[in-house]
This record gives structure tokens, sequence and C-alpha cells, in this order.
């Protein structure tokens, strides 16, 4: 009985590990499975990114030599700038305070002439109008003319005249 008691325990440790073991491996699968699906997921992100860096390279390349080339040009312009004596400093901060007064006034001249012409715009506009206004009165005055000769009346000394040649007849 100890033996097949013995026998029952080891069964049972055996099955527990095998069970144990079952376990492990379907996990080990699932991770296996997560793995590849991330090594192919890291393979093809690797193939854009490669995409990507080629056509980075293809515009990084000219605007790194375009920068070099204007840093370049920077320096020398700072070093002209740096070689001008005082005086020629102050005379070019003259010219540049002038010609900054200029363009203030030329906009301020602009604005004068947009003024101007807003205003003459207004007066033709107004001057056509008088002009028509004008038409109209002269043509109402010369009507005016016409309706007073017909509708004139006699002056005394016309009726008097008329009169006196009536009597003479009769």
């Amino acid at each position: 009985m100890d033996t097949q008691f013995k026998n029952m325990k080891t069964h049972a440790r055996l099955t527990s590990k095998g069970m144990w073991y079952e376990w492990r491996m379907k996990l080990l699968e699932g991770l296996k499975l997560g793995l590849v699906q991330v090594s192919e997921g890291m393979t093809k992100d690797d193939e854009v990114l490669s995409k990507q860096e080629v056509a980075l390279e293809k515009t990084l390349s000219p605007m790194l030599q375009q920068h070099e080339d204007l840093t370049n040009e920077c320096m020398e312009l700072q070093a002209k700038a740096d070689e001008l004596p005082e005086d020629e400093r102050e005379e070019l901060e003259k010219v540049r305070e002038q010609l900054k007064s200029a363009d203030a006034e030329l906009q301020e001249k602009k604005q004068r002439i947009l003024e101007y012409r807003k205003r003459l715009e207004k007066m033709q506009t107004d001057s056509d109008n008088f002009k028509e206004a004008k038409e109209e009165c002269v043509g109402a005055i010369k009507e005016a003319h016409k309706v007073s000769k017909d509708c004139r009346g006699w002056s005394a000394a016309q009726v008097a005249v008329l009169r006196g040649m009536l009597s003479q007849k009769t």
C-alpha cells in the first residue's frame, strides 16, 4: 500500500508538472506570436524610416549648405561693418534716418493724393449734377418765356392806342 500511495503521489506530482509545463508552453507560444508581430511591425517601420531618411537627406543637405553659405555671408558682412570707421557709421545712420523720414513723407503724400483724388471725383460728380440741373432750369425758363409770350397781357398804353384806332373807325 505504501508503494501504491507513493505511486499515486508521484503520479499527481507529475500530472501537476505536466499541466504546469503545458500552461507555460501556451503562454510562451502567445508571447512568441506577439513578439513575431512586433518584429514584423518594427521591420515595416524600419523600411518607412529608411525611405524618410533618404528623402530627408536629399532636402537636408542643400539646406545645410545654404545655411552654411548664409552664415559665411553674414560673418563677412559683419566683418565689413566692423571695419567701417566710426564716422562712416554715423553717416550711415544719418542716411538711414533720412531714408526712414523720406519713406514716411512719401506715405503721407500718397495719402494726401488719395484724399485729393476722392475730393476731385466728388467735385466732378457734383459738377455733372449741377450741369444737369442747369440744363433743366434753362429748359424750364425757355418754356416759361413761351408761356408768358402766349399769355402776355396788353399794357395800358397799347389798349389806349387800340381804343383810339377803334373810335376813329366808328
